[in-house]
């Protein structure tokens, strides 16, 4: 199963974990709307995790190849 999170580093935020790619958008848009007037925050980050909360695009290919074989 995948996982998403949303972090806002202006408010120092993670969202809850969600499962699809329109779950994590709709949690991110809710979030600029409502603190941040609809901008979008400077270094936002939003993207795969793995089950140990690590963010899929700051491993190497390897890594991320172990942790999706792993997850599954």
């Amino acid at each position: 199963m995948r996982r998403y999170l949303y972090r806002c580093p202006i408010c120092r935020t993670t969202s809850p974990l969600t499962h699809t790619p329109a779950a994590l958008a709709a949690e991110r848009d809710h979030h600029r709307q409502a603190l941040h007037a609809g901008h979008h925050p400077d270094g936002e980050k939003a993207g795969e995790v793995d089950r140990r909360g690590r963010w899929h695009a700051d491993l190497d290919l390897v890594a991320r190849l172990h942790t999706r074989l792993t997850d599954t």
